[in-house]
C-alpha cells in the first residue's frame, strides 16, 4: 500500500507542481548563474511564493541573459514578491499547502475560494501564513493574491506622468474588491504616498528600501523528500 500510494504522489506530484521542481532542479545546477541560484534556492523551499525581500538580490544584479533564464523557468519577478503564476492554480495552491501542512504536522487548512482575488486576512496568525503561502499578501484587513498586486503595480506606473500627482482609476480597486484603506496600503507598498492637498492623489516617491527577512530554511518540498526517503 506504501509503495502504491508513493508512486501515485510521485505521478500527481510530477504533473501538478512540474514548475516548482524545474525551478529546484536549476537553483541546483552549478552552471546556474549565483544571482539566479540566489533567487530560485529560497523560492524553491517556499513553495514556489516568496517575498522579494527574503532573497536578499537587487533586480539590477540580473542581466538580461539571467531575465531571459528566469523569464523561461515560469517564475515571475515582481515588484514586490517572486512567484510561479502556474503555481497559484487551485490544483497546485492544494498541493502545496498540503505539503506545508505535513511537514508541519499540523492539519490541513482551509483553501482560498476558487479565482479569489481578495479574502479577509484571518485573525488566527496560522490561517494567515497559509493564505501567504498559497499567493496572497497582506495589506491591512485584506489579502490581495500575488499576481493581481502586480497587476496594480503595472497600472498605477502606467497611469503617473514622472512624480506628478496623479489619481488612480477608482473601478479598478473595485473590481478586485479592494477597500479604500486596503488600496491605500498596498499603494505605499509600491513606493507611493498621497499628496498632502488631496488624499485621493498620489505621488511616486520611489521604491522604500527592502527590509531583509529570513527565507524558509526547510520548505514544503522537501516533505516529499521525506516521502521519497521514507522518513515520513
Amino acid at each position: 500500500v506504501t509503495k502504491r500510494l508513493a508512486g501515485w504522489i510521485e505521478t500527481v506530484m510530477a504533473r501538478v507542481l512540474e514548475p516548482l521542481r524545474a525551478i529546484e532542479a536549476l537553483a541546483g545546477n552549478p552552471l546556474t548563474p549565483a544571482p539566479l541560484r540566489a533567487l530560485l534556492a529560497p523560492l524553491a523551499a517556499a513553495g514556489g511564493v516568496l517575498e522579494r525581500a527574503a532573497t536578499g538580490v537587487e533586480a539590477g544584479s540580473l542581466d538580461r541573459d539571467m531575465r531571459r533564464m528566469l523569464q523561461q523557468s515560469g517564475v515571475r519577478l515582481g515588484t514586490l514578491d517572486l512567484f510561479l503564476p502556474a503555481l497559484l492554480k487551485p490544483e497546485a495552491t492544494r498541493w502545496r499547502l498540503a505539503l506545508w501542512a505535513v511537514r508541519d504536522g499540523e492539519t490541513m487548512p482551509p483553501l482560498p475560494p476558487p479565482g479569489a482575488a481578495t479574502v479577509m486576512t484571518p485573525q488566527d496568525p496560522g490561517l494567515t501564513r497559509a493564505l501567504v503561502r498559497a499567493g496572497f499578501r497582506p495589506i491591512g484587513a485584506q489579502m490581495l493574491r500575488v499576481d493581481l498586486v502586480e497587476r496594480v503595480a503595472r497600472l498605477v506606473h502606467d497611469t503617473r506622468a514622472g512624480r506628478k500627482p496623479f489619481a488612480p482609476d477608482p473601478a479598478f480597486a473595485t473590481s478586485l474588491a479592494l477597500r479604500p484603506e486596503s488600496f491605500a496600503r498596498l499603494m505605499q507598498a509600491l513606493g507611493f504616498r498621497p499628496t498632502s492637498d488631496n488624499p485621493v492623489q498620489w505621488v511616486w516617491r520611489g521604491q522604500p528600501a527592502p527590509r531583509r527577512i529570513e527565507p524558509p530554511r526547510n520548505g514544503a518540498f522537501s516533505a516529499l523528500a521525506a516521502l521519497r526517503s521514507g522518513g515520513g
